[in-house]
């Protein structure tokens, strides 16, 4: 009699061990990335294509349909009002690189997303974590700045240019961002602490056709009283 009673325990453990194992079988989204970036600052392409990782602890799990959100902040995500963009439900297997077909997106905006997939067992995930991305300057009319050049400077002189201006801020800072680029290779400062770990900034571009610029988020370095600085050399 005892011999049967203890197995009779064990059957039932397993048997409980093995449904506990079934119902904590998940799947869901991870790794959102907008144009392969991850939040990424200044962003300045007109419709950028997002992806998404499917994680699962089932096997042979496969995406059948999605659906895609957009807004202004995490809030609006949630309670899902004044969406900037929704696909609804798509019926496509695509995770990678889908395109952004919403309204137009304006210029210095933070856009928040999500996604949500149906598998090929007929089951729906839960909405993942929001990502973001961040627009650059999208209209030509917003480049208001000018180069800055040295003075006193002759072709022959290779040495090193350090750029510095002194600026005081009145008002609470909520955001601050630097865009940067330069005819050569440059770091910049801002309060004496370089603003990024960059190296090799603008990049390699033909000059006498194309520049590419950077965007730094520079919130936390401001104060009320300032100073930018860059050091820039020559070019390629």
């Amino acid at each position: 009699m005892e011999i049967n009673i203890r197995f009779t325990r064990f059957t039932i453990l397993v048997l409980l061990i093995h449904i506990s194992g079934v119902s904590f079988a998940k799947t869901s989204i991870t790794g959102l990335r907008c144009e392969y970036l991850c939040n990424p600052l200044g962003m300045n392409v007109a419709n950028p294509r997002l992806s998404w990782l499917i994680e699962s602890s089932e096997a042979n799990v496969n995406q059948t349909a999605c659906e895609i959100r957009v807004a202004t902040s995490v809030e609006l995500l949630r309670t899902q009002r004044n969406l900037v963009w929704s696909t609804g439900k798509v019926n496509s297997d695509q995770s990678v690189n889908l395109e952004y077909k919403g309204p137009s997106l304006e210029s210095k905006t933070r856009y928040f997303w999500q996604v949500r997939i149906w598998d090929n067992k007929g089951k729906s995930t839960d909405w993942s974590t929001p990502a973001w991305w961040e627009t650059a300057l999208l209209e030509p009319s917003l480049w208001k700045a000018d180069w800055i050049f040295a003075t006193g400077k002759t072709p022959g002189d290779h040495r090193p240019v350090y750029f510095r201006k002194e600026f005081s801020i009145n008002k609470k800072i909520r955001s601050a961002r630097l865009y940067i680029s330069s005819l050569g290779l440059y770091q910049a400062f801002i309060n004496g602490v370089k603003v990024s770990a960059d190296l090799f900034t603008p990049g390699w571009t033909s000059f006498n056709k194309r520049i590419q610029y950077q965007t730094y988020d520079i919130t936390n370095y401001l104060g009320s009283q300032n100073a930018i600085g860059a050091i820039v050399g020559d070019g390629w």
